[in-house]
């Protein structure tokens, strides 16, 4: 009974150890919902300093008057840290709408504008967010490094400059600061975050859901007891290298289904009333962000990218179905690790073409090809994710196709979700299907830019299914419930 025990200890601390070091991210420092102000000590005069009905923190000013609060956090220390705050500018007033964060190398003084810019202090104001702040609450996200001399800064998720120059004569470490000066106007702020490191800019934790967990323990329980029987018939020698096998073969599922919750849709195709019959992940699921930084792939003279534009692929038919994917590009299509769209956005990683300096109208185009498994289905069906911007009207433009083997019947697009974005990007989900499954698909999408303007997308994200036919994943995590359920019966047995 001992060694039972043992041994199930052994398997439950290696979900815990891959489950508990999986997931690496900052530490929040601070995390104010402002429910109250309860950590907060009051600094005003005669300003608003206070908790709206609806829960927002709510300060107001007028002339001869200011709204103060202050609190010390704790150290923050010396190293890279990340601000996070969701702001609404209701009255600009004068523009003296400060926070003040002080941390143990530098301070990061910001100043909110006239409703229309962020800055922060560096012995001269610096830009880091040229956008409207009046109009809705929006999400700041401040990555400070480089000995807290310098930050990244986002705008609902987008990135708008690189390494701003934040730097400014701390005060005592770990206080912040909110302040609305004489004359500032009014405004609220739904939370404030400081993190301890660089935290990632809103990506979600993958964390396995709960039905696969609960397979691979019934795989677990089921190799034990197997691993129990064997040992009885063979004297025990097996036990050890079984389950050694066993919490490999765990721990490899567990990580493939950790790394895999990463590559998830803004909308999923299972939910978005078209037809679609399986879960994620997908027979395929590609991720094309073309965040390539420095290293973009090589194009061969015929134009196909090397490794086929290192997308991101989780679907459970991508490890066998990949090697024969292709991207191909045309001559007028450019790669830019940085792009600045004119209305005060900077995209990263995006694909097009910048025709701002131009005298002629340009046109290219890219091919993705996508490989599938020669099998008589009935239909397929493919969602599409793909965000991009182009200028209103005709000037500009990113069109899409879905072409497939000569004598299979192709749906029309059908266009179900439309996310506005920052400046003229947007992200659109597209349903299509073709009849019956091909041997191959292929999205094409073809760019056009006048004189003056622009054609980018900044990523493609396709997922496919082959209708009817049973998940491979399902079926394994499924096999595994049954080697459970032989194991346990299998220990029963033999107690009897």
């Amino acid at each position: 009974m001992k060694k039972r025990g043992v041994g199930l200890i052994i398997v439950a601390g290696c979900f815990f150890l891959l489950g508990f070091f999986s997931v690496a991210h900052a530490t929040l420092v601070l995390d104010e919902p402002f429910d109250n102000l309860n950590n907060w000590t009051d600094g005003s005069i005669g300003g608003t300093f206070e908790i709206s009905p609806a829960g927002y923190l709510h300060q107001m000013v007028s002339a001869g008057t200011s709204a103060k609060q202050f609190q010390n956090i704790g150290t923050i220390g010396s190293g890279d840290y990340t601000v996070e705050f969701r702001y609404r500018n209701d009255a600009p007033g004068n523009g003296n709408q400060f926070i003040t964060i002080n941390a143990g190398a530098e301070q990061l003084y910001l100043w909110f504008g006239n409703g229309s810019f962020l800055k922060s202090f560096n012995g001269s104001w610096q830009t880091l967010i040229t956008q409207d702040f009046t109009d809705d609450y929006h999400v700041v996200r401040l990555m400070v490094h480089t000995n807290q001399a310098k930050c990244h800064a986002y705008f609902d998720g987008v990135l708008q400059n690189l390494d701003v120059a934040c730097g400014n004569t701390t005060g005592t470490d770990g206080v912040v600061d909110l302040f609305v000066g004489n004359g500032g106007g009014e405004c609220h702020m739904d939370y404030i975050k400081i993190y301890d490191g660089e935290e990632s800019n809103g990506e979600p934790d993958p964390i396995p859901e709960p039905g696969t967990m609960m397979l691979l323990g019934s795989l677990a329980t089921g190799l034990f007891g197997i691993t129990r029987v064997r040992k009885r018939r063979k004297g025990g020698k097996s036990m050890k290298k079984l389950t050694l096998m066993s919490i490999i073969l765990i721990g490899g599922l567990l990580m493939a289904s950790i790394s895999a919750q990463a590559n998830t849709f803004a909308h999923p195709p299972e939910g978005s009333g078209q037809q679609w019959a399986t879960q994620y992940p997908y027979q395929r699921n590609i991720l094309w962000t073309f965040d390539w930084g420095q290293s973009p792939p090589e194009v061969d003279p015929q134009g196909f990218l090397e490794g086929a534009g290192y997308p991101d692929y989780t679907g459970y038919d991508d490890p066998t179905l990949y090697p024969s994917d292709y991207v191909w590009v045309s001559d007028e299509i450019q790669y830019f690790e940085t792009f600045n769209d004119g209305l005060g956005n900077i995209f990263t990683g995006v694909i097009g073409i910048d025709n701002r300096g131009g005298t002629a109208p340009i046109t290219g185009s890219v091919v993705c090809h996508i490989d599938n498994w020669d099998i008589p289905n009935d239909v397929k069906h493919l969602w599409k994710e793909i965000t991009y911007a182009e200028a209103p009207g005709l000037l500009s433009d990113v069109t899409e196709s879905l072409l497939a083997p000569q004598g299979y019947a192709s749906s029309a697009p059908h266009l179900v979700y439309t996310d506005p974005l920052a400046g003229l990007l947007r992200t659109e989900s597209i349903w299509y299907s073709i009849e019956p499954n091909p041997e191959w698909e292929e999205i094409v999408l073809n760019f056009t830019a006048s004189p003056g303007y622009y054609a980018i997308v900044d990523s493609l994200h396709v997922a496919t299914e082959c209708v009817p036919i049973p998940e491979p994943t399902t079926m394994i995590l499924l096999g595994s419930l049954a080697t459970g359920l032989f194991g346990i019966a299998a220990v029963r047995r033999k107690r009897g």
